[in-house]
């Protein structure tokens, strides 16, 4: 019997996938359409990313589910929630090893709150999160994955509703610009040291962050993550930003180069280590292979 994910990170590294947004687009996912409601059509596809990502070496990969809320499908999918995301489940279960774990993977509703301009509160929020989570639960999932969080209320909350509903390990990566000031949160402009302590509060297992920054940009920003964790820290950096070229989206930072920086955030003690926007299956195992074997 595998034993349950905490348990494992206390052990040895834990290594999450990369990329599956940009997969998807590299195989063919018109740009602007839900990767979501393109693997209901394209199972083969998803289940061939799952299974690439396990095969490199792997120990966790994210469900499709990243934005598979009723606020972030829309109107066109209103029904569908809870099959799309129990069908998520199932395709990365039937390629994951015994020895593997699948994340129920929850990103932001994509919407702005009514106190900057937009038409969402948290209690709509709370609605359409209350509907994944139900349904990834039911599907089986070994743990939650909460990530590129640029709320810390939002963020707080899915925390909140899965532990009320589970006894599943939860973790939770914010995402970080870096300006003048310092890395702060895009949209409600929090600090690393006011959101680490509050995730933690709210009963994040895991805690980190992910996307906006390359795996470069990144190294400085786990560092200061470190000093203030009390949980385990979860890093999941993007290969740089894109370079549109020849109307299609090229990422600069090498799997070499991400290997280098992922290792190095491995010797700051960073415990659980993935990619994000532009990280293919090759990148993972160059920073599986590159940490491996300076153990």
């Amino acid at each position: 019997m595998k034993k349950e994910i905490l348990e494992l990170i206390k052990a040895r590294k834990v290594f999450f996938d990369g990329a599956m947004g940009t997969e998807l687009l590299d195989r063919g996912l018109i740009l602007g359409d839900s990767a979501e409601r393109f693997s209901t059509y394209f199972a083969d596809i998803i289940k061939d990313i799952h299974k690439a990502y396990f095969d490199v070496g792997v120990d966790v990969i994210h469900t499709n589910t990243y934005g598979a809320t009723k606020i972030s499908l829309g109107k066109k999918m209103e029904g569908k929630i809870a099959l799309v995301n129990l069908r998520q489940v199932e395709l990365a279960r039937e390629v994951c090893p015994k020895n593997g774990y699948v994340a129920g993977n929850i990103g932001p509703n994509a919407a702005l709150l009514e106190r900057d301009g937009g038409e969402y509160t948290l209690q709509m929020f709370q609605e359409a999160f209350e509907e994944q989570i139900d349904a990834l639960i039911k599907g089986g999932v070994d743990l939650f994955s909460i990530e590129t969080m640029y709320y810390l209320d939002e963020a707080k909350l899915a925390v909140k509703l899965i532990k009320e509903k589970c006894n599943l390990s939860v973790a939770v990566s914010m995402t970080f610009d870096k300006g003048v000031e310092g890395y702060r949160t895009p949209v409600d402009n929090k600090t690393v040291q006011e959101c680490i302590p509050e995730l933690e509060k709210a009963g994040a297992d895991i805690v980190g962050c992910g996307c906006t920054l390359g795996s470069y940009e990144m190294i400085n920003l786990a560092k200061e993550i470190k000093k203030i964790a009390t949980k385990p820290v979860l890093v999941q950096p993007t290969a740089g930003a894109p370079l549109n070229i020849g109307g299609k989206n090229l990422y600069p930072i090498t799997p070499e180069r991400f290997a280098r920086d992922m290792l190095e955030m491995h010797n700051l003690g960073v415990e659980a280590l993935g990619g994000c926007c532009g990280t293919t299956p090759k990148h993972i195992e160059k920073m599986i292979t590159t940490i491996k074997a300076k153990k």
